[in-house]
């Protein structure tokens, strides 16, 4: 209280102490005779202006009584600080999209924001799980295997795709960046993940995937190969099909000059002036030429446009 100990000693409480405070003291006195028990109370002190925050722990000692007190003021501060910054963070969370989680180093989920509800699970039934209860069958044991990878090399934030079960059976696709909180020996402590739902974007890529795969098995039935050429990089990129034409396996790219040596050479120079031609006047083109395939000669129709 930043008085001399004189002022107190042999002075009765309420001479020294507010009102308020003695008579909550004095009851705490009454309580340790009667019971014998200790008891920790709580009190608020006006000095130099400012309040200050007093914990008071009392036990029997003899005939007399012994009250330890500490100024737990900055403690005080500290814990509204914390719950402070603790609702700020529920207040993002709870309106963030995606989807927040918090485990410990088994995986066990300690928090979880409310937009887990795109899961279709409440916050309370997936409190003290495992993350890996929710995780596809399928993909189980890659996570599992990440999981422990991570685990082990104690790095920097980890990215991965997953199939996420829902409430009633069905899934989603997550991608989930997971990281690292340390405490304050810099040992991991927890993980905190962040979720999102990209099952739109999986599904389009396997529509793509598919309608590609698709593509390549009609060209191969009509013999049909597809190709665009680049001015710039002077560069052909084609199909499966189309390279398989010209004696290519695979697909992807090749340079202009590496095609013309597969060009018969006696259409060589029509070749490179036809590309000319169209570059400076871009429209549709239908023609046919010669490409040598393990020594034999092909005749091969190209059409197209700019």
């Amino acid at each position: 209280l930043l008085v001399e100990p004189a002022v107190f000693l042999g002075r009765h409480v309420r001479d020294v102490l507010g009102p308020d405070i003695a008579d909550q003291t004095l009851r705490h006195i009454d309580h340790v005779a009667e019971t014998g028990v200790c008891v920790s109370y709580g009190y608020e002190v006006m000095i130099g202006g400012a309040v200050r925050h007093f914990e008071s722990r009392m036990t029997g000692c003899g005939e007399h009584f012994l009250a330890i007190v500490r100024d737990v003021t900055d403690l005080r501060r500290s814990q509204e600080a914390l719950r402070e910054q603790t609702r700020l963070l529920g207040k993002i969370t709870d309106n963030m999209l995606d989807m927040v989680t918090l485990t410990d180093l088994e995986g066990r989920i300690l928090f979880l924001s409310k937009s887990c509800s795109l899961l279709g699970h409440d916050v309370d039934s997936r409190l003290g799980r495992n993350i890996m209860e929710f995780v596809h069958p399928d993909d189980n044991s890659k996570i599992m295997a990440a999981f422990e990878d991570f685990l082990a090399a104690k790095d920097g934030a980890r990215k991965v795709e997953l199939r996420y079960l829902l409430a009633d059976g069905s899934h989603l696709w997550l991608e989930t960046v997971g990281g690292f909180i340390f405490d304050g020996q810099g040992n991991p402590k927890e993980l905190l993940f962040s979720s999102r739902d990209v099952t739109e974007r999986k599904e389009a890529e396997e529509a793509l995937r598919k309608s590609n795969a698709d593509l390549r098995a009609a060209e191969r039935l009509a013999r049909m190969g597809s190709w665009k050429y680049d001015p710039v990089r002077d560069v052909f990129t084609g199909s499966e099909e189309a390279f398989s034409i010209i004696g290519v396996e695979g697909e992807g790219e090749l340079l202009f000059d590496d095609v013309l040596r597969i060009i018969h050479e006696d259409d060589r120079e029509f070749t490179v002036l036809t590309r000319d031609r169209l570059l400076r006047s871009p429209q549709a083109f239908d023609f046919e030429l010669r490409v040598v395939v393990q020594g034999q000669r092909k005749w091969v129709r190209v059409l197209g446009d700019v």
